[in-house]
């Protein structure tokens, strides 16, 4: 008989790069041992859910402890996803940190891979919620309206036909693949997106690694996955509702991949399922996470997989309590 599944914690996959910073260390206590020695590169990144191959989170709590959710896919995807053919996990969620601009990239879509299925690239369509931002940074998302192909092709400047605004903690901006974009200096962030790590740059503001080289480009494959038809991209402040016991629900995007909303209570609250995986990461604040006779505290930065089969579970804050959950729409 196997083991029931129940509420997932996992331990992130931490990954460093050069224009990432120490607040994933220092705001959310990403920070290991096994990441302590001495590495110049900083952390840039930590994969909270995941399965993709460049970074396979394992299970931190329960029975289930050290089971990788690779492992829990290939051998119980109906209970996990609510999909009993399911051979890939759909979704991944991370943190970002942003001491410097990351490059200007885009993603492919579905149209690329199927153009291009030579290639090993995967679709990805991604959504960002802003946690930090000083305010001088900036996010780029989409072109400036009426830039195409051709005049695209045309200049040697690709930061000038950048869309771009001011970014607010609180803001939501969806990156659709094909849509061109920059995670600005500064801003630190949650994602949620396909699995997927392909990445196609554009320009990466004249950086150079340790080495004294740029980092590659591609902009012939970049040329291919941009969506000209998308344009400029605006902050997504979405649409809130006071639900029965007090607490507010806003709901920022409700998509064919993935929708994601925000919670904010300060009473207990039972969150429902809905026959798909949910993914919920904490924002500000402390809650008890209680399913049937077992218990997780949260804190800010902690992030939890609900399986498709389970059933609620009853969230009890300690203090006002900010989270961001986001489901499987696949």
């Amino acid at each position: 008989m196997p083991i029931p599944l129940y509420p997932l914690r996992f331990v992130p996959v931490l990954k460093r790069a050069i224009w990432g910073g120490e607040r994933l260390v220092s705001l959310l206590d990403k920070e290991e041992a096994e990441y302590a020695a001495q590495e110049p590169t900083p952390l840039a990144e930590s994969w909270e859910v995941s399965a993709h191959p460049s970074g396979t989170v394992r299970v931190a709590n329960g029975p289930l402890r050290g089971t990788s959710l690779a492992e829990l896919v290939a051998e119980r995807p109906e209970e996990l996803l609510g999909k009993a053919n399911a051979t890939d996990f759909p979704l991944l969620l991370k943190y970002i940190d942003a001491a410097e601009s990351l490059s200007v990239q885009v993603h492919p879509g579905e149209a690329y891979v199927e153009k291009f299925p030579q290639s090993g690239a995967e679709p990805k369509s991604e959504a960002w919620y802003i946690l930090e931002a000083p305010t001088d940074s900036v996010i780029y998302a989409g072109l400036k309206e009426g830039v195409t192909r051709d005049s695209f092709t045309a200049t040697g400047d690709v930061a000038s036909l950048l869309h771009s605004f001011q970014a607010k903690p609180g803001q939501v901006v969806n990156i659709p693949a094909g849509t061109v974009h920059a995670i600005g200096a500064g801003v630190l962030i949650v994602e949620i997106q396909q699995t997927s790590d392909t990445t196609f740059r554009l320009y990466d503001w004249g950086r150079v690694t340790a080495d004294g080289k740029p980092r590659p480009l591609h902009a012939v494959e970049a040329l291919e996955a941009i969506d000209f038809s998308i344009g400029p991209v605006s902050p997504n402040y979405g649409k809130t509702e006071q639900l029965a016991n007090g607490a507010l629900a806003t709901h920022f995007i409700e998509g064919p991949i993935f929708s994601l909303s925000r919670y904010q209570f300060d009473k207990p609250w039972t969150l429902p399922t809905s026959g798909s995986c949910q993914l919920l990461t904490l924002l500000q604040g402390e809650t008890e996470l209680v399913y049937g006779d077992t218990n997780e505290i949260l804190r800010r930065g902690d992030s939890v997989l609900l399986p498709a089969n389970i059933q609620p579970v009853e969230l009890i804050p300690s203090q006002e309590t900010h989270l961001l959950l986001s489901e499987d729409r696949s």
